[in-house]
């Protein structure tokens, strides 16, 4: 059994199991030692029942974390090298990576920096690759599909977790393959290597390299000759026959021109056309041994069809919570509009609602609107509703709307979140109803719903 509880100013997710005949000594490990990326942990054991407490404080799961943000190349990376620095740290300690609960639920990661943290229970023994797997299907249901570099990388890496014969400790090397080239980096299990195929025709290149423009000797003296023989032409033949022959030493002349010379531009066209075809860098992976072609391209194609698959069964789910959400407020927009008697709708207030401020003694009421279907609370900036009061936390408080009813969820906050007068667990989730009372800290607030009204 999971739970979220509070216990003397800190949140807590506690584990609770039967008691087993004797006790793992991995979790005496974990919990002796402050293991960097896993959360710290307290073992209790009350009427046959063995409880462990991880400190959660301050932080938040990966679910919530991005509950309206989509995943960015910078998300992924942070991502990746959180698993793969805890798959290091596993085998560091000399820990079943399996004990690691690979789970959006049982993620967290910091509310104020980027820190990630893993719960680690022996009891809840699972396959280490397929959570994995499960997280990065998570990931490319949220992928910020206008980022080119995330979607690159977050549905090569998927592909790489599918891969049963690629080790866990491999899964996430040569990430930079997926993006921008860089650097050539080798590696004893996949080296990125770069091909270069050998020059041909060096000396055609080298003859073309070589032509230049006739130097002043020559054109001097076909110049003379040219004159020559056009002026001999003039006194024998006449007028006419020597601006013939003018022209067609001129011509003669402009053909061996551009028979030694080709231009510039023809020079730069066939050395171009010449190099390109045989020298190119072809970036490669090269697995160590010998590898079955036929059946990579078949992993490939079960791999496209897997993932075409999932994005098809996420669009469908999420098609499906639309139209139930329609129909929800449809019902609610025909209850509203039947006609009853002594009845006055105000059409700019229909379906909407806020929080409206309880004010103390010198504070002005105040009443903030709940736009969207997801509204975080907090006094930081990264809070769609900021409310700067002392006690508030940065990340307070989640406001979320499904269909005509409305929930608040405590977000881990130092100070508590109360509705009517009831403290909400951490990560609990309360309906509430027009004229509740939210308290958060010392600050309390009154659900407005103008469609109950």
């Amino acid at each position: 059994m999971t739970e979220f509880i509070r216990e003397l100013n800190k949140n807590y997710l506690r584990i609770t199991h039967d008691m087993g005949e004797s006790s793992d000594y991995s979790m005496k490990m974990v919990e002796n030692n402050a293991i960097e990326g896993l959360l710290p942990v307290r073992r209790t054991a009350i009427n046959n029942k063995e409880s462990f407490l991880y400190d959660i404080s301050g932080r938040m799961p990966l679910e919530e974390k991005y509950t309206t943000k989509e995943f960015s190349a910078e998300d992924i990376l942070l991502i990746a090298g959180s698993i793969k620095a805890v798959i290091d740290t596993m085998e560091r300690y000399m820990l079943d990576i399996n004990g690691i609960v690979f789970d959006i639920k049982y993620i967290f990661c910091g509310i104020n920096d980027e820190t990630w943290s893993y719960v680690y229970n022996s009891d809840m023994h699972s396959d280490a690759r397929g959570g994995i797997k499960t997280v990065f299907e998570y990931l490319l249901g949220r992928l910020d599909h206008k980022d080119s570099s995330a979607v690159i990388l977050g549905y090569g890496l998927y592909k790489r977790v599918c891969r049963d014969e690629i080790p866990l400790s491999r899964l996430f090397e040569n990430m930079e393959e997926f993006g921008e080239p860089k650097e050539k980096t080798q590696n004893p299990e996949y080296e990125l290597n770069t091909r270069v195929y050998p020059a041909v025709a060096e000396e055609h290149i080298a003859e073309e390299k070589e032509k230049k423009i006739p130097d002043k000797g020559f054109v001097v003296v076909a110049s003379v000759t040219v004159t020559g023989l056009c002026v001999a032409a003039g006194l024998i033949w006449g007028l006419a026959v020597a601006v013939i022959a003018a022209a067609v030493c001129i011509l003669c002349l402009a053909v061996v021109v551009l028979l030694k010379l080709k231009g510039p531009s023809w020079e730069k066209i066939v050395t171009s056309e010449l190099r390109l075809p045989y020298e190119v860098e072809n970036p490669q992976i090269k697995p160590r041994g010998e590898r079955n072609i036929e059946a990579e391209r078949k992993n490939i194609k079960v791999n496209k069809k897997n993932i075409r698959a999932e994005m098809e069964n996420v669009k469908s789910d999420s098609e499906n919570i639309r139209a139930y959400r329609e129909n929800i407020e449809a019902e609610q927009e025909i209850r509203h509009y039947e006609p009853q008697e002594q009845a006055t709708v105000v059409l700019g207030m229909v379906g909407g609602a806020c929080l409206r401020r309880i004010p103390k003694a010198g504070q002005a009421a105040q009443e903030y609107m709940l736009m969207e279907n997801s509204m975080s609370i907090g006094s930081g900036t990264a809070a769609d509703i900021v409310i700067r009061d002392s006690g508030i936390s940065r990340l307070h408080a989640r406001v979320t709307r499904e269909g005509a009813m409305y929930f608040v969820k405590d977000m881990n906050s130092t100070n508590g979140t109360w509705v009517n007068d009831r403290r909400l667990s951490v990560y609990e989730l309360c309906p509430v109803r027009n004229g509740d009372v939210i308290r958060l800290a010392q600050s309390s607030f009154e659900l407005i719903d103008t469609a109950e009204q």
